[in-house]
């Protein structure tokens, strides 16, 4: 780390690594604890771009004709 990113890491500490101790930040949860939690927004509230129109049918056609080189007559069913 330089000292000019010093500066900014300490006025701006990460939601997930904090400098206070576990007892006083987020009642206690540990670094992995606030890791899953910020995975598991961030999951939620995720709204993809929907593809274009053919988009998947162009992809799962050169699937299928990948899969097929390689033995499987079809894809596997989600």
């Amino acid at each position: 780390m330089t000292l000019k990113w010093f500066r900014e890491e300490v006025l701006r500490p990460s939601r997930i690594i904090d400098r206070e101790t576990t007892d006083a930040s987020d009642g206690g949860k540990g670094i992995f604890e606030r890791a899953r939690e910020r995975v598991e927004g961030l999951l939620a509230e995720h709204k993809p771009t929907p593809l274009p129109a053919g988009v998947q049918a162009e992809l799962t056609a050169i699937m299928t004709a990948d899969a097929r080189r390689h033995g499987m007559n079809e894809l596997p069913k989600l």
